[in-house]
């Protein structure tokens, strides 16, 4: 399950332009990665997989994936890029965050799973 889309990608990831050098099963893998990644830190707080969530955590994982696509390609991290690089760390931080409480996200979890009673009876007394 991914918590965002490629159209989500293009508003908050990455511009259009360079979506294009990208097909959307390579956009949606990387959005996949960046939401399993954000799993990681979820499932510390929530009770995954969530139902909803809000704009904050599509988000940061469009911009994770955005710098998972761009270095597919390569690009230079200490040059004109650096911002990919910053972005995704800032998302990263925020993600940790999350997981030690420090924001709270707006989420529905799914429900917690609760284990049946184990329920045994006697052998019948003929009543």
């Amino acid at each position: 399950m991914s918590y965002a889309s490629p159209t989500d990608l293009a508003q908050y990831g990455l511009t259009p332009q360079a979506l294009a050098n990208f097909t959307l099963a390579q956009q949606q893998g990387a959005l996949n990665g960046a939401s399993a990644t954000a799993d990681g830190y979820l499932r510390s707080r929530y009770t995954l997989p969530l139902r909803s969530w809000d704009l904050d955590l599509r988000r940061n994982v469009c911009m994770l994936a955005a710098y998972d696509l761009m270095v597919m390609v390569g690009f230079n991290p200490e040059g004109d890029d650096t911002n990919l690089r910053l972005r995704a760390e800032d998302a990263l931080r925020w993600l940790k965050q999350v997981s030690e409480g420090v924001v709270t996200i707006h989420v529905e979890e799914s429900a917690p799973v609760i284990p049946s009673p184990l329920i045994q009876t006697g052998p019948k007394r003929g009543w």
